[in-house]
């Protein structure tokens, strides 16, 4: 809800269902028997953002329970086909939640964001954030492997 995934509803509720405990999340209403999982959405970018809330879960509960997790956390791509321009609620949604929790929940674990736009944090947030902008054949945005060149 808190990152804007469009058609989850606060109403809606979630299931773990093992063995695989994936994520399950299903309408409020019990004549709708589709569920919204990993493999059920039918758009890619939905589909990322749905997954990177699930990697965000689980970092949060790990947190809370003080769980044996890494404390980093890289998120990649989370507006894979998903317009900045045209669904900027979503867009907006999104990093605004990961700034909030970055700032309270997640203090204490290092958040990598790659993607292809820039948002930015408020200006009354207190977060140290570092952009870095890289082109593969660049000298001055070098790529994330400073040795490699080429496509």
């Amino acid at each position: 809800m808190r990152a804007g995934v469009p058609g989850i509803k606060r109403t809606d509720r979630m299931e773990l269902e093992p063995p695989s405990f994936y994520p399950a999340v299903y309408s409020a209403d019990p004549r709708d028997l589709t569920a919204s999982t990993f493999t059920s959405l039918s758009s890619g970018g939905k589909k990322t953002l749905f997954k990177c809330c699930f990697a965000i879960a689980i970092h949060r509960i790990a947190s809370e329970l003080n769980a044996a997790l890494p404390q980093l956390l890289i998120i990649d791509s989370p507006m894979k086909n998903i317009s900045e321009r045209e669904n900027r609620d979503q867009f907006e949604g999104f990093y605004q939640m990961v700034y909030e929790l970055k700032a309270d929940e997640l203090a204490s674990t290092q958040i990598m964001l790659i993607d292809k736009e820039y948002f930015a944090p408020t200006p009354e947030s207190s977060l140290a954030v570092e952009s870095r902008h890289m082109q593969p054949d660049s000298n001055e945005h070098e790529p994330l492997i400073r040795y490699y060149r080429g496509k």
